[in-house]
């Protein structure tokens, strides 16, 4: 078979290098380490597909050969380091930088990040990235896609639009003072999304906010803080006109001379904590309602927690439906809708347009993993017990790909399988059907079928 060559870029360095179709990725580094002559350090480098147009890099797998890899004779490909100094922010603009594997998934990455700033639920965090969204023309905040590379999704090592953010409200009660690390993650999170609006709440839950917020930023209080306070930066929009807040946050600041800056904090997301929409993802969309047979579009906002999914008011965000999560039987999306199936909870599917379809899908199930995983743990010495007793258990039931077709929408239908030795009437994670279906797998009996 005659040699092949492809270009080979190393810094500032070019290379041409002889390769055979078969030849593994492996190789080929071996190749480069050589032509390069480097003595140290090769080990910690790998193939790297620069960008072209709109389509991203990727890193290459050391086992795959570059046939498989479907580059291209007389390609150009990057020799590239991969252990390097990611910057990121955290919610209130805080700079931080941590060194990271940057072919590594991003769900790597972020547990990187979170033992570096000694969290003790990282898989509850994740990575977001400022992009132009194309329908509007605006920056926003997008969540990476925890199963790829951080280069497969646009983030370099000289990016600083990265945002290490918490994503899922699971498990952040064990939280306490004695983790002055995890507080302010936290806290950060939570000021923002009170700041912001996300979080409805009450006049007075934002005058005692804000209070808080000037005791961790500015201790106690002395009357020189009167003339500087700008409220846009500790009170939401909806109250920054509000008659004589400004004089109401500061009589609640005055009790507060004292307290730590821990402790303010603490109580702040205590406080926070206490909210009905607390660790609630919000999402607009427009409820689908059939009447006559025609369909009328209701604006709504769809929320997301550990807990449930909520139809909330569009203006007030106040909730006016709630479907616990173990109800959830499927659900399915599209570029332009959302569907979700309750079973005999509801008479209907619920049907919402919107275009974030594909975000919401990957929280559900991000969350549902997360439950999942928690009681797996907490089951793992009952596990070994039942294993030990008997061969024979309990019937669970997983998503697998036995489809039932809705409309034009796919939906995954679980199927009872055993064993199942995770307990607590629950099973594993869902996963994807051909298109986009999904199903919850956690309102399931022991020893019943769970059939559809």
């Amino acid at each position: 078979m005659a040699a092949l060559t492809l270009k080979v870029v190393y810094g500032e360095m070019e290379k041409v290098l002889k390769y055979n179709s078969n030849e593994t990725i492996k190789e080929l580094q071996a190749q480069c380490i050589k032509k390069f002559r480097m003595t140290t350090g090769g080990e910690d480098h790998g193939m790297f597909v620069p960008p072209v147009g709109h389509k991203l890099g990727r890193w290459l797998p050391n086992e795959f050969s570059l046939e498989q890899c479907e580059i291209p004779p007389g390609a150009t490909m990057e020799f590239r380091k991969k252990h390097v100094v990611l910057k990121f922010k955290l919610a209130d603009g805080t700079a931080k930088s941590v060194m990271v594997d940057m072919s590594a998934p991003a769900q790597e990455v972020c547990f990187e990040i979170g033992s570096s700033i000694h969290l003790k639920n990282p898989e509850e965090f994740s990575l977001q990235i400022e992009r132009i969204n194309p329908s509007t023309q605006r920056i926003e905040l997008q969540w990476l896609d925890p199963t790829k590379g951080l280069a497969e999704q646009g983030v370099t090592d000289d990016s600083t639009n990265v945002t290490f953010k918490k994503k899922f409200y699971v498990d952040d009660t064990s939280i306490s003072v004695e983790d002055p690390g995890a507080v302010h993650v936290l806290y950060v999170d939570c000021q923002d999304a009170i700041i912001t609006g996300i979080y409805p709440c009450s006049l007075s839950d934002v005058i005692t906010f804000a209070s808080l917020q000037l005791q961790y930023e500015l201790h106690d209080y002395l009357p020189s803080m009167e003339p500087t306070l700008k409220l846009e930066t500790c009170v939401p929009p909806a109250f920054i006109k509000t008659k004589n807040i400004d004089q109401m946050i500061f009589k609640e600041h005055k009790k507060l001379i004292g307290l730590s800056e821990v402790n303010a904090k603490f109580r702040y997301i205590q406080l926070c904590r206490s909210l009905p929409t607390y660790g609630m993802s919000l999402y607009k969309v427009a409820l689908v309602i059939e009447k006559k047979k025609k369909e009328k579009e209701i604006p709504k906002y769809l929320g997301v927690t550990k807990e449930g999914i909520y139809i909330l008011d569009d203006k007030t965000k106040s909730v006016e439906k709630e479907y616990p999560l173990d109800h959830l039987k499927r659900w399915t999306h599209t570029d332009t809708t959302f569907t979700l199936d309750f079973g005999t909870y509801e008479t209907d599917y619920v049907n919402c347009n919107t275009l974030e379809g594909e975000v919401i899908n990957n929280l559900i199930s991000g969350y549902i993993e997360l439950i999942v995983q928690k009681r797996a743990r907490a089951a793992q010495p009952e596990k070994q017990e039942i294993a030990v007793a008997s061969d024979v258990a309990s019937t669970v039931v997983v998503p697998t790909a036995k489809v039932g077709v809705v409309g034009t929408s796919q939906f995954v239908t679980p199927v009872a399988i055993s064993p199942g030795l995770i307990g607590n009437n629950i099973a594993s994670s869902s996963n994807s059907a051909g298109a986009k279906g999904n199903s919850s797998g956690l309102n399931v009996a022991q020893g019943g079928g769970g059939q559809y």
